[in-house]
């Protein structure tokens, strides 16, 4: 079983308390936290989930940024391709470079990325669409 780290969905609460120095204690303060696992994939062509891209057949590149320090690699697939496991850059991301042929929407999906450990964060589903 494979054993992931802070999941796009969900959340968990959150109470904090203080105590004085002579022993009294504050009231308790609570907020929900919803961590932010999944990555952020964003490109000047093909904006993800945006305005009309670029018109096919023109080059693509779409930048794959982990809110989850220490990932190094992120599988993915473009529309029905091939898996593809890439290692992130010295900045922690993956470059991804995509000439979409046919105008319309295609489905860009980010799989699980990888900690040095073994360790999975989550990946996510996006979309952009060519002109």
């Amino acid at each position: 079983m494979r054993r992931l780290v802070n999941e796009s969905g969900g959340g968990s609460d959150l109470h904090v308390a203080g105590r004085s120095a002579d022993g009294t204690r504050s009231e308790k303060s609570s907020a929900v936290v919803n961590p932010r696992g999944a990555p952020i994939v964003t490109s000047e062509q093909c904006p993800i989930g945006g305005p009309l891209g670029a018109a096919a057949g023109t080059p693509g590149v779409f930048v794959v940024t982990s809110y989850v320090p220490g990932v190094v690699s992120y599988s993915y697939r473009i529309d029905n391709g091939p898996k593809v496991v890439a290692p992130t850059d010295a900045a922690g991301n993956v470059v991804i470079t995509y000439t979409p042929a046919t105008p319309g929407p295609h489905a860009v999906t980010i799989g699980f990325g990888l900690l040095a450990d073994g360790v999975g964060v989550g990946g996510g589903v996006y979309t952009c669409v060519a002109g």
